[in-house]
């Protein structure tokens, strides 16, 4: 007999006794006296049924994890498990535990995404598309100061009742009906998170504390398009802060008034203590969830000389400029390349 037959008939019988072995495993209750207990599993969307298989067997709800695998995909329900919470009972037959994860969880687990630059009035509205909580109430909490803020000691430095920029771009994964008072935890765990991840000091650098430096950072993120830039433009702003230049920033505008827009020379006049156009220094507050990246340049800025920047391109990039008249120039040329 030629090697080649050989090996295709140990193929044959190998996929024969694992077939016969998932098949009883599926089809038959396992008789074992065992000792049970109750376990909660997590299903995030987007797992796969290989990482399934294991995070069942690291819980005890399944004893092989390659085994398992092969059940889900012979008897075809590999695509249909359902993401979610689930409750299970350890040592289960695997017929029951397909039936479950095939019928869906005992409660729902929604991915939820905050894109970086969002607002709290644009998550509020994301939250209402998705039905998933109180949207009215979780605006109240968010917006208008009706938020314990006394475990979050990050928050001591911010003297408005709004939560805008600590609430951390990211996606999330959250359980069916929630509260909006958890929801809020969750983006505020996240911040502190991040910021503790970043090693840097919460009571603030460059003379600003944390509350300033993160409005820097909503304003970075609202200016900046190309990662490379941030660290300029957050060394502009900290050039213009120290000169006691006005600011000068469009979105900081759009925020006040509530609108993401073409700004006319009367728009500029708008009259509100977010308009770096009227006022020098800092809004009061964040105008947006700055990113991380964002968060990183406003902590180290870069060490440029200059005061200004022009929109250079459709892409994003942006000509930086030492004096107004090189800023005039750059605006012009802009304008003339039809960028803006």
């Amino acid at each position: 007999m030629k090697v080649k037959d050989i090996f295709s008939r140990i193929i044959i019988i190998t996929f024969l006794i694992i077939t016969t072995l998932a098949l009883s495993l599926f089809l038959f209750e396992d008789n074992k006296e065992v000792e049970k207990s109750v376990v909660t599993i997590e299903i995030v969307p987007g797992t796969s049924v290989k990482e399934i298989s294991f995070l069942l067997a690291e819980n005890d709800v399944v004893s092989l994890p390659y085994l398992f695998y092969i059940t889900t995909i012979l008897w075809g329900v590999d695509k249909n498990i359902i993401a979610g919470e689930y409750r299970f009972e350890t040592n289960l037959n695997y017929r029951e535990v397909v039936q479950n994860l095939t019928k869906g969880p005992d409660a729902k687990i929604y991915q939820f995404i905050i894109p970086e630059g969002f607002t709290i009035e644009q998550i509020y509205k994301r939250l209402d598309e998705f039905e998933i909580t109180d949207v009215n109430k979780f605006y109240q909490l968010a917006k208008n100061g009706a938020f314990d803020h006394d475990e979050y000691d990050f928050l001591k430095y911010n003297p408005l009742p709004s939560l805008e920029g600590y609430l951390f771009p990211k996606t999330y994964n959250l359980k069916e009906n929630p509260e909006p008072e958890d929801i809020i935890e969750i983006f505020l765990k996240q911040f502190r998170k991040e910021i503790n991840k970043l090693g840097v000091d919460v009571e603030g650098e460059n003379n600003l504390n944390l509350h300033q430096i993160i409005t820097i950072a909503s304003l970075i993120e609202k200016e900046a398009k190309i990662t490379e830039e941030r660290e300029i433009i957050s060394g502009v702003i900290y050039n213009r802060l120290q000169r006691n230049m006005p600011l000068q920033i469009d979105a900081s505008v759009q925020y006040a008034m509530g609108k993401i827009k073409k700004l006319s020379n009367d728009d500029l006049n708008y009259p509100s203590p977010y308009n770096t156009y009227l006022y020098e220094g800092l809004p009061p507050g964040p105008i947006c969830s700055p990113g991380i990246e964002s968060i990183k340049a406003a902590f180290h800025p870069k060490q440029v000389d200059y005061l200004y920047y022009v929109l250079y391109d459709k892409e994003g990039h942006h000509k930086f400029t030492k004096t107004y008249q090189e800023f005039l120039e750059a605006k012009k040329d802009a304008k003339r390349r039809k960028v803006y």
